[in-house]
């Protein structure tokens, strides 16, 4: 059984990367870079059928990082958390997440978390959206929209 006060402590983790990520020091690129999967992270985290066109994809995005687009006011962080199952069925956790996970979902190793994560500014309802933030134990890696990259099952 996957144990959900488990979410909270890796939450809690990312939370604290995240903010760290805000401050100020240092460009785009060099937090983006904070992110960047490692070699051995595509294994943990796709199955065999979706790793070529993970790594192919995401391999595009890490030559050129897009610019790091949260304004400063935005300091306010909402993390969504859910494991690679929940996106399978319609588990509650699922519902941060963008609809694309859904078609995907055979191709994530169960068991890792995914994080979906929100930048605000204090009193707005809306800010910036990012997701596939990947639990990897030790440190996580980042996987932003991976439908994009790896087809649906047929």
């Amino acid at each position: 059984m996957l144990d959900p006060s488990s979410l909270e402590v890796i939450v809690f983790r990312a939370k604290q990367l995240l903010e760290q990520m805000q401050k100020p020091n240092g460009g785009a690129a060099e937090k983006f870079l904070k992110l960047k999967p490692r070699d051995e992270d595509y294994e943990a985290v796709f199955t065999g059928a979706a790793l070529a066109s993970a790594r192919a994809g995401y391999a595009r995005l890490w030559a050129a990082p897009p610019p790091w687009p949260v304004k400063p006011d935005q300091t306010t962080i909402r993390i969504g958390a859910a494991y690679a199952e929940d996106f399978a069925g319609a588990d509650p956790r699922t519902r941060p997440f963008p609809g694309g996970y859904k078609g995907i979902s055979p191709h994530l190793v169960p068991g890792r978390v995914w994080l979906v994560w929100e930048h605000v500014a204090p009193g707005a309802t809306d800010g910036i959206l990012f997701d596939g933030l990947v639990d990897l134990s030790d440190h996580f890696a980042w996987f932003p929209k991976p439908w994009r990259v790896v087809p649906p099952p047929p």
